[in-house]
């Protein structure tokens, strides 16, 4: 069964990557979109290092939120409170 099952996804992703590029839009170099989506990682604690405190992460995020506001960036945040 477990087999089975890889043989099908692996099969689905070669058949999605083959055929991408054909149903691509053709556009010339100077025009193509400029697509961008940054992904932000937020940690609630940083173990590895005893200076990066709650309040330094929460500046960090303050300031990454700035500047996509400041260059109009899209962006998604992704929060986990593991180490």
């Amino acid at each position: 069964m477990r087999f089975k099952t890889l043989l099908i996804f692996t099969l689905a992703v070669m058949a999605a990557v083959v055929t991408t590029p054909l149903f691509a839009q053709k556009t010339k170099p100077g025009n193509a979109p400029k697509i961008v989506n940054i992904v932000n990682f937020i940690r609630d604690i940083e173990p590895r290092d005893a200076n990066i405190t709650k309040d330094v992460l929460y500046q960090t995020v303050v300031n990454q939120i700035a500047l996509m506001k400041q260059y109009h960036l899209g962006g998604t945040f992704c929060y986990s409170t593991m180490p």
